[in-house]
């Protein structure tokens, strides 16, 4: 479902933010596979919830300690570390997030997830409003494709 996301933006021409699209992919990913879920006897719905739970608690964890970095560039390794003893934690066996996630934590890290993470929990809130993906689908398709302004749309609708 993530990967989907994509070819649906270019396949309707759509010029998302950059920061948005792997966002939405994992929105996606997280709340389609759980509506996927619930229609059908294939998919575990609690351990997509689980999953969503985990991708979730991984995301908030890199973005606080970019937070944390970008507050005190001192801090550096004191914040990786913490970030790291939070990532092997959430992974446990799960090995689609670990294939995905079991890297060393370092500035690369953060900043190759940082797409995945910075503005999940805008769209999350924005998912929440309009209760379900189309609704939310609708929103993006409707917004502008200049970053400032999309920034700026999206935060007047929530």
């Amino acid at each position: 479902l993530h990967e989907f996301i994509h070819h649906y933006l270019i396949d309707r021409k759509l010029k998302l933010p950059f920061e948005y699209h792997e966002a939405l992919g994992d929105i996606l990913g997280n709340y389609g596979t759980i509506e996927f879920a619930e229609q059908s006897p294939y998919v575990n719905k609690n351990r997509a919830i689980a999953q969503r739970s985990r991708n979730e608690s991984l995301y908030r964890a890199i973005n606080k300690s970019i937070e944390r970095i970008n507050r005190d560039s001192t801090q550096v390794s004191r914040v990786n570390t913490w970030c790291q003893r939070k990532v092997n934690k959430v992974l446990g066996e799960d090995l689609f997030q670990n294939d995905r996630f079991n890297y060393t934590v370092n500035n690369a890290f953060l900043f190759r997830y940082r797409a995945y993470t910075e503005k999940y929990f805008v769209l999350k809130k924005l998912l929440k409003k309009q209760k379900s993906i189309h609704g939310l689908l609708s929103i993006v398709e409707k917004g502008p494709s200049n970053p400032k302004d999309f920034e700026r749309y999206l935060h007047e609708i929530r």
